[in-house]
């Protein structure tokens, strides 16, 4: 059996590589992926995982399921984390939504300055920081 691998490109965002508009487009989901690393080694409990399952609303808590695990977390050990899990996975995905559109965003405008356009962001204002032609 032969194996195969895709191919794929790995990019480097350090710091001083000429890759600024890549580093914009990535701005957004990179900020998330700080957020969810900042939440997982804090020292701050409040500031941790922790405070997402405390910000559901009491709605989404009976819905899910959520304060129905919270009552069985002495007959099932995995219950327990069914809370944590369900707040972490509705941080996750709105979050991901809004940082998502800022990238497309900035995908759109790097393509129309590509193409010769004079993009504005969208407040009506060139983009800071990219020079205009």
């Amino acid at each position: 059996m032969k194996m195969s691998f895709q191919e794929r490109v790995i990019l480097l965002l350090e710091d001083g590589a000429d890759f600024d508009e890549i580093k914009d487009i990535f701005r957004f989901p990179l900020g998330l992926v700080k957020d969810l690393i900042d939440a997982c080694f804090t020292e701050r409990p409040n500031d941790g995982f922790l405070k997402y399952e405390r910000e559901l609303d009491s709605i989404k808590k009976r819905v899910a399921g959520v304060t129905r695990s919270r009552e069985l977390t002495s007959a099932y050990k995995v219950a327990r984390y069914a809370s944590y899990l369900f707040a972490f996975q509705q941080f996750f995905h709105s979050s991901y939504r809004a940082r998502q559109g800022g990238a497309l965003e900035s995908i759109v405008y790097y393509s129309l300055k590509a193409a010769g356009a004079e993009p504005y962001n969208v407040t009506g204002e060139k983009k800071r920081g990219v020079s205009a032609r």
